[in-house]
């Protein structure tokens, strides 16, 4: 029997990471693009990046786009039936057959909840929090950015540690080693000369870099003891706590309207047969960075919701949720032995150790 392929694609407002994989778990291809959040970039920006990105996994993998059984764009800013109306006609433009878009928050409920029961918090360069329940209903709460109500991920992050930083260097902040560890992402010796050289215009013009170099060194620096860092980060677990609240408030809402406690065999019924509903947490700022202050932060946020919760953060990369769904639509089996492959896979090379 001929081997099966599928594609998962992650889009966020940075990078576009394409997986190809066969049905038993191999990855074959990986390829990178520009970030493919259209609300961040236009429609045919976004598109585009997608297509440098599936192109590049097809060439690796020695895959032709009509070989492939199923693909999932799972893109940053496709969150409501307008975003639809305008990025799957173009999507459609592309070679490859048996497609479905989905937001990115969908792939990162996939990873954790398997029959995508529950709610999920991105934290990657941006915020959104996303729910589903075992009927189909959904919900949102988040995800339109800085002027919308959000005040979470990485470039946000980014943005409170320049701030803070300078506050610290002028005596308005706590001390920290940010002051010493920002300018060089900025290509200044210290903060003096970052001020003389960059202060007055945009900082993210003057170094688009430093949006995503400067959460990994708060990390760094938070790790090491960093009492600004730290607050920066458990002021960031809060803010997503806050959102889980929120959503997890709705969900609960809807689900007394729909069964009044006194009908109900149990608590709550977002997931199936569960007592306990899962919160997936995804994203680099929580995956990669794994921050203890942030996460305590965040279950004190979370206590205070009056359902039993389980957290799960995945430790496969989100792009992995795509390639679920992929197999899903071709009714593959994510099976333990196939969730094995996806773990070993060298995301770098595009190969992974089961790989013929």
């Amino acid at each position: 029997m001929p081997e099966q392929f599928v594609l998962g694609v992650d889009g966020g407002g940075s990078k576009t990471l394409a997986v190809l994989t066969a049905t038993d778990g191999s990855v074959r291809g990986v390829g990178r693009g520009a970030g493919a959040n259209y609300q961040m970039s236009g429609v045919a920006t976004a598109v585009d990046a997608v297509w440098d990105a599936v192109e590049q996994a097809l060439r690796t993998g020695g895959v032709k786009p009509d070989d492939v059984a199923a693909t999932v764009y799972a893109l940053a800013g496709a969150d409501r039936p307008a975003d639809e109306a305008l990025l799957i006609p173009a999507l459609q433009k592309l070679p490859l057959h048996n497609t479905a878009l989905v937001c990115d928050t969908v792939a990162g409920l996939r990873l954790g909840s398997p029959d995508l029961a529950g709610a999920v918090i991105i934290c990657g360069s941006g915020t959104n929090a996303y729910g589903r329940d075992k009927t189909g209903r959904t919900w949102q709460v988040g995800g339109f950015g800085w002027a919308y109500g959000d005040a979470a991920g990485g470039h946000v992050l980014a943005e409170f540690a320049l701030r803070r930083a300078v506050r610290a260097w002028e005596g308005r902040d706590l001390p920290s080693i940010l002051v010493d560890e920002l300018p060089p992402l900025f290509g200044c010796t210290d903060m003096a000369a970052l001020m003389a050289e960059v202060a007055g215009a945009d900082p993210w013009q003057t170094c688009p870099s430093a949006l995503d170099d400067i959460p990994r060194v708060v990390h760094t620096a938070a790790a090491a003891g960093d009492e600004l860092s730290i607050s920066l980060l458990a002021d960031m677990g809060t803010e997503l706590g806050r959102s889980a609240r929120a959503l997890l408030a709705q969900m609960e809402q809807a689900q007394d309207e729909a069964h009044p406690r006194s009908e109900r065999p149990v608590r709550i019924e977002i997931a199936h047969g569960a007592r306990r509903v899962p919160v997936v947490l995804v994203g680099s700022v929580i995956q990669n960075g794994r921050s203890p202050n942030l996460l305590a932060a965040f279950e004190t946020e979370l206590n205070h919701v009056p359902l039993a919760t389980q957290i799960v953060i995945p430790s496969l990369h989100p792009v992995f949720g795509a390639v679920m769904l992929a197999m899903d639509k071709v009714r593959a089996g994510v099976t333990q032995e196939v969730l094995q492959r996806f773990e070993t896979a060298d995301l770098a090379t595009g190969r992974s150790p089961f790989s013929r």
